[in-house]
C-alpha cells in the first residue's frame, strides 16, 4: 500500500537524445510561500517564492531527464504535487491540482485525474484514522480490515487503468512514469508483457531501474539454480551462500527482517518447520534486510531463530535484495539439494505441507 501513498509524487519527460528548454507557470494557493521543482532522475530540486497573488514561473533545461513534480508543502509532511511532461510552456495549477501543456503533459494529467477520482475517498478515510492514532483511540481490528479492504479493491481498480495506459499508449513517453509508479504493485507476467510491447516508453532512463528489476527476479524463478552472494554473519564474518545451499540437503533461503512486521508473523511457521525437519535434512539460512546491527542480533536471540543469518545491514539496498530482486518482504525461496529452486513465497500451511511431502 505504500506506493499508493506516494502515487502523486510523478514526473516529466522530454524526447530521447536532445535537451529541450522549459518554462513553467503556476498558480498556487493562497498563503504558499515557496513553491517546489524537483527532478525525479537526478533528484534536484529547484525552489521559487510565490507572488503575493499566488504565482511563481521556473524555466530551465530538461537534459534529457524532463521528469519533474511541482510541489509544495501542505503539511511538513504531506506535500501537494502536480506532475507533467516537461515540453515547451507549461501552466501548473496547484489548488486544482491541474497542468497543461503539450500532449504528453494533457494525457499524464488525464490520468492522474482518472486516479484521483479512484484514490480520493480512500485517502480522506486514511487521514481520518490517522487523526484517530494521533489522539491516542485504539483502532478497532474490524474498522483496520474493513479499510484494507478498500484499500485492495481501490489498487485493484487503479491497476486497470495503469494498464490500460501501459497497453494503448505504446508510441508516448508519458507511461514510463506510470510503470515506474506501479511496476511494484504488478505481476511479474504483466510486467513481462508490457517490457515486450516493446513501446517507446520503455526505451527512456527513467524506466531502467524497472528492466534491471525485472531481469534480476528471473535469477528466482522455479527451475533455476541459486545465485551465490556474500555477506557477513552475527559476528562479521563473511561467508557464501554457496556454503549452505547445493551441498546435499534442502534449504530455505529466508529474506526478513527485524523490522518487519509479516515477517515476525510468519516467523512461528518457520520455527516449526525447523524444528520438524532439520534432522531430516532441511536448513534455512535468513538472508536479512536489517540496517541495525542490534536490533538484527537481539531479534535472532531473543526469538531463538537458531539457524544460519547473514546481513550486510544495508536495509533495502542489501546485497540480498539486489542480487534476487526482492521488493517486498517477507519472502522466501526453497532450494533442492543440488542448488536448484523448487519453489518461492511458501508460506504458513502451504509451506508446512510442501515440506511435508518431501520428507514423508
Amino acid at each position: 500500500m505504500k506506493r499508493l501513498f506516494f502515487i502523486g509524487i510523478l514526473a516529466i519527460f522530454t524526447q530521447l537524445g536532445y535537451s529541450q528548454s522549459y518554462k513553467v507557470e503556476g498558480l498556487a494557493p493562497a498563503g504558499t510561500k515557496t513553491v517546489y521543482l524537483q527532478n525525479l532522475e537526478t533528484r534536484q530540486v529547484d525552489s521559487v517564492k510565490v507572488s503575493r497573488d499566488g504565482k511563481f514561473q521556473f524555466a530551465g533545461t530538461t537534459n534529457n531527464q524532463p521528469f519533474m513534480t511541482a510541489y509544495f508543502m501542505e503539511t511538513p509532511q504531506k506535500p501537494r504535487t502536480v506532475a507533467f511532461f516537461c515540453e515547451g510552456n507549461v501552466k501548473i495549477d496547484l489548488i486544482n491540482k491541474t497542468a497543461s501543456g503539450g500532449k504528453e503533459t494533457q494525457k499524464l494529467n488525464e490520468f492522474n485525474k482518472s486516479l484521483d477520482e479512484i484514490e480520493a475517498p480512500l485517502m480522506k478515510e486514511y487521514d481520518a484514522l490517522m487523526q484517530k492514532r494521533a489522539a491516542g483511540q485504539e483502532l478497532p481490528k474490524e474498522e483496520v480490515a474493513a479499510f484494507q479492504a478498500k484499500a485492495q479493491n481501490v489498487m485493484d481498480a487503479s491497476l486497470k487503468i495503469v494498464k490500460k495506459v501501459l497497453k494503448e499508449d505504446t508510441s508516448m513517453l508519458y507511461p514510463a512514469f506510470v510503470l515506474r509508479a506501479y511496476a511494484l504493485q504488478m505481476e511479474e507476467k504483466d510486467l513481462d508483457d508490457i517490457l515486450a510491447l516493446n513501446a517507446a516508453y520503455t526505451k527512456h532512463s527513467y524506466v531502467k531501474p524497472i528492466i534491471e528489476m525485472v531481469e534480476t527476479k528471473k535469477k528466482s524463478e522455479i527451475g533455476k539454480m541459486f545465485t551465490d552472494l556474500e555477506m557477513p554473519d552475527t559476528l562479521g564474518k563473511s561467508h557464501k551462500l554457496s556454503e549452505y545451499v547445493g551441498k546435499g540437503r534442502y534449504v530455505l533461503i529466508d529474506f526478513w527482517a527485524s523490522w518487519c512486521g509479516p515477517c515476525m508473523a510468519e516467523l512461528p511457521n518457520v520455527k516449526k518447520a525447523y524444528e520438524l525437519y532439520h534432522s531430516k535434512g532441511f536448513d534455512i539460512v535468513g538472508l536479512s534486510f536489517d540496517n541495525n546491527r542490534a536490533n538484527w542480533v537481539g531479534a535472532i536471540k531473543r526469538k531463538q531463530m537458531d539457524w544460519i543469518h547473514l546481513s550486510d545491514l544495508k536495509g533495502w539496498d542489501c546485497l540480498a535484495g539486489q542480487v534476487y530482486g526482492i521488493r517486498s518482504i517477507p519472502a522466501t525461496l526453497l532450494v533442492d539439494p543440488q542448488g536448484v529452486i523448487i519453489a518461492k513465497d511458501l508460506r504458513g500451511e502451504a509451506m508446512l505441507d510442501r515440506l511435508a511431502e518431501i520428507f514423508k
